[in-house]
């Protein structure tokens, strides 16, 4: 069997589909989970687990929670919540690592049980500097470890100041954002404690991919505004500027906006139809909105 992968998801996106059927369409030995609380068609290709039954103790977190974002408490409280659900679930299936976590806004190119060969050594992996998109658990301590530390953050009286001051210099400076999960991961990850690895750096000529919508120093494409993204044999690989080396990405991350673009992006031959929708849907809304 492969390495588990597992998607946390609130409410019912187009998009969500073509992350979990590429997941498995590039590992079909592993399982794959998704855990929502809507409930989805039944499909063979994942299982789905009622996301309300894992959502216990996070009371206990919400009491203690306050809020240093300019993006609303209702959805940045979210972020913080799926790393509580996905504790629970692990633990709940008695599942020992390593698993991976993925966005819902992911498309995986690569066979994650012969790529973690490359990660194995390290206990918990981050993208570039906070990035959760990809993030893979060396076992369930590790995760139950992260947990408990993003308690610590907000009852702990010196580590609160930092988030605060962070959160400040965002308001002095007129920067959107301040404190979310990704913060406190970045905290995590800077302890001695763990050993850490990145998933964005390069290795073997591949990666995996940060942000579709930023350059990061490849080609980009100006009318979609997202990266230029080059195939090989239904492989996406980008160009680097500097030298026009090409890099393999292993996965692609549709951040914000770019979502409408991952039915484009799906390499398998199956959800035509949904593709077709998915193509209706786009136009519908970019019509909408020029009136």
């Amino acid at each position: 069997m492969g390495i588990p992968i597992i998607f946390i998801h609130w409410g019912k996106s187009d998009y969500l589909k073509y992350a979990i059927h590429q997941a498995k369409l590039q590992n079909p030995t592993s399982e794959v989970f998704l855990i929502s609380d809507v409930k989805p068609t039944k499909s063979s290709i994942f299982t789905y687990y009622d996301l309300k039954q894992y959502l216990n103790k996070i009371n206990d977190f919400e009491n203690i929670y306050i809020h240093l974002n300019s993006v609303p408490k209702w959805y940045t409280i979210l972020w913080f919540k799926r790393w509580f659900a996905l504790n629970n679930f692990i633990k709940g299936k008695k599942i020992e690592g390593p698993f991976l976590y993925l966005d819902s806004d992911v498309l995986l190119y690569c066979d994650i049980t012969k790529e973690y060969k490359i990660f194995e050594q390290f206990d918990i992996t981050i993208n570039g500097e906070r990035g959760p998109q990809y993030t893979f658990f060396k076992n369930s301590f590790i995760l139950d470890q992260f947990c408990k530390f993003i308690f610590s953050q907000y009852t702990d009286k010196i580590s609160f100041s930092l988030l605060k001051e962070k959160y400040e210099y965002h308001q002095v400076s007129k920067i959107d954002g301040g404190v979310d999960d990704m913060t406190i991961l970045f905290n995590f990850c800077k302890l001695k404690t763990y050993q850490i690895g990145n998933t964005h750096n390069v290795y073997n000529n591949k990666m995996f991919e940060d942000n579709i919508c930023a350059s990061e120093g490849f080609e980009f494409d100006n009318k979609r505004k997202i990266k230029k993204i080059y195939w090989d044999k239904k492989i996406p690989y980008g160009r680097l500027l500097e030298n026009e080396s090409s890099i393999i990405f292993n996965a692609l991350h549709f951040q914000g906006f770019a979502k409408k673009y991952m039915h484009l992006f799906y390499s398998g031959n199956d959800l035509f139809f949904e593709k077709i929708l998915s193509k209706i849907r786009n136009l519908y809304y970019l019509i909408k909105n020029k009136k």
